[in-house]
């Protein structure tokens, strides 16, 4: 049986150069084109994304500062105002809770009256941040 005529294998070798360069002349441009696409995008979607988010941290910040919960115990006997950034504001307690024999009852209900109005902070924040959070579409 006759052999087939051998391939030199430097023949060989650059056959498969060649081949592999066309592949890669015909699919590096539109990689690099997407690439050089895909992050001029993303980067410009970034800066936006971190220029909201800044604008809106600084909102958030305002109106912190101005945001006052008050909390009532005892029927009234204990009051508290508190700021958004948990800040004892006041504090009012009623003359009749005071009672020398019975400090103990109004430990509890100062106590009762900041940890409500501590509570109620946290309320507010939490339902700012989720409107504050619906202002970045795609992010939550």
């Amino acid at each position: 049986m006759p052999r087939p005529p051998a391939i030199h294998a430097s023949r060989r070798f650059s056959i498969s150069l060649v081949a592999r360069s066309s592949i890669r002349a015909r699919t590096r441009p539109a990689i690099q084109h997407a690439a050089v696409h895909f992050k001029g995008r993303a980067t410009m979607n970034i800066r936006q994304l971190m220029k909201q988010a800044q604008q809106m941290q600084e909102k958030m910040q305002r109106e912190l500062a101005e945001l006052v919960v008050e909390s009532s115990v005892g029927g009234g006997l204990v009051t508290v105002k508190m700021s958004g950034h948990k800040h004892l504001v006041s504090v009012h307690i009623d003359p009749e809770v005071i009672d020398p024999n019975d400090v103990s009852m109004l430990e509890d209900l100062v106590l009762a009256a900041v940890n409500e109005a501590a509570r109620k902070v946290d309320e507010a924040l939490q339902g700012r941040m989720g409107s504050l959070a619906s202002g970045l579409p795609g992010v939550f």
